[in-house]
């Protein structure tokens, strides 16, 4: 609020109108004085919803669809060629994985043999002929295969012809990944371990041939992070190049990213417009920067380039003569059936924690500013001061709400947007709806 002591007096120049000047200290606005033709009167309070191409409901699914190229897992699979240009990297690294690979080569050696995995909560055995059976085909096989080691915690598996692929849940880690049979069913579980790359250090990923991303929507990926310092500024950045040369602009982890969340698997997903639109590329670039302090610590897996969906962005941008403060978030969640899950730290408004994550981001000239990743009810109360959270049991359905409290700008003359981006199914959801609380004033075409 305003000092109460105000200045008031005639100004001859504004055709003898009261001219009145106060001193300010208010958390949306620089502290001094400032003047007024008229006495000052803050502007009212008003709501904006998030909107995107398909309204502002947000249960909506944004699943990836189409072929996507692969460019590395760890060296799981043969894919584009990762080189070191400065620094230490290691391309095949088993010391931490999100994806794993296991190959049926020879079903008829296979009685008796077993796989171990590990993927945080102790070693889980899937043993042949009692877990899953060799018989029949190398491809019936991994998919006997695949169906136990689905059965497991933490971990989903598929099969495709003789190849059986494992992931693990955001919260877990594979760290051990053992057939007893490493020549008829070998299993590799890898990723790119960037924990010794060292300040300003570089890795290349190449493929064979060019491709065009004009064709595709996004590169998705997963990042496991142990240290990142809060000594200085730091990013990890993504960048294209065609036969060594830049192709468009790079684009930085830390504003996508959290880092301060350590030891679990998390997801970056960057559309392939917010590089520039790099066109023809046959190199992927990863460039960690550091102005002073140690370099982050972190491994890369599950590196690809969807070709369609994966993203739907809801957003508000005041125009080009306005600015809103935004004062408070609220979002409101409807989930089928009356149950205290809504409000679970470990869900999304009582539906499964989110894999990839809704990212909240502030967009300032085409450049993100700041970037949250909110996967469950807990990362939502690291953000801002969320009020307590309100849960309304119905007959059929439970209601929830909840409101952060910030104080963050927009002005429109830098073409400052705020954005929720859907990266999940949220289908589950019967509703879902974010909106905006705050203040918004005409301003001036030139930027102050």
């Amino acid at each position: 609020m305003a000092v109460e002591t105000r200045i008031q007096g005639i100004d001859p120049d504004a055709g003898a109108a009261l001219t009145e000047a106060a001193v300010l200290k208010q958390a949306d606005r620089p502290s001094g004085a400032h003047t007024y033709i008229t006495p000052y009167k803050d502007p009212p309070f008003t709501s904006r919803p998030l909107i995107s191409t398909v309204g502002a409901e947000m249960n909506v699914e944004v699943g990836f669809a189409g072929t996507p190229d692969h460019v590395h897992d760890g060296i799981d699979s043969t894919l584009w060629t990762g080189s070191a240009i400065t620094g230490s990297w290691t391309f095949d690294d088993s010391a931490h994985a999100y994806q794993g690979i296991i190959t049926i080569v020879d079903y008829t050696a296979l009685s008796g043999a077993s796989m171990t995995i590990n993927e945080g909560s102790g070693n889980q055995v899937a043993t042949e002929p009692g877990d899953w059976s060799a018989a029949t085909s190398n491809t019936a096989t991994a998919t006997s295969l695949a169906a136990h080691i689905d059965t497991f915690t933490g971990v989903s598996a598929t099969s495709s012809g003789a190849v059986v692929t494992v992931t693990v849940a955001n919260s877990g880690d594979i760290t051990t990944f053992t057939s007893s049979d490493g020549t008829n069913m070998p299993a590799t579980a890898q990723s790119v371990d960037g924990s010794s790359a060292g300040k300003n250090s570089e890795a290349q990923l190449e493929r064979g041939s060019t491709l065009d991303t004009s064709t595709y929507s996004a590169v998705h990926g997963k990042i496991f992070l142990t240290a990142w310092s809060a000594t200085g500024t730091k990013d990890i950045e993504l960048r294209f190049r065609n036969g060594g040369v830049d192709q468009g602009n790079p684009v930085g982890l830390e504003s996508i990213i959290d880092n301060t969340l350590f030891n679990q698997w998390q997801t970056f997903l960057i559309p392939v417009s917010e590089f520039g639109n790099p066109g023809v590329v046959d190199q992927l670039m990863f460039l960690v920067t550091t102005t002073s302090g140690p370099a982050p610590d972190f491994w890369l897996d599950y590196i690809r380039i969807e070709e369609t969906g994966g993203f739907l962005d809801f957003e508000y941008a005041p125009n080009k003569d306005e600015k809103f403060v935004i004062h408070k978030i609220a979002t409101t969640a409807v989930v089928s059936g009356v149950t205290a899950a809504a409000v679970d730290y470990d869900k999304f408004f009582g539906i499964t924690e989110l894999t990839n994550g809704l990212s909240l981001r502030k967009i300032s000239n085409g450049v993100v500013f700041a970037g949250i990743p909110v996967c469950n009810l807990f990362d939502y109360m690291q953000f801002g001061q969320l009020d307590p959270v309100e849960s309304i049991p119905g007959l059929t359905h439970t209601t929830t709400k909840t409101v952060t409290s910030f104080i963050e700008p927009l002005d429109g003359r830098l073409d400052e947007k705020f954005v929720a981006r859907v990266q999940d199914d949220l289908t589950g959801l019967t509703k879902f709806k974010y909106w905006l609380t705050g203040t918004i004033e005409k301003v001036k075409p030139e930027v102050e």
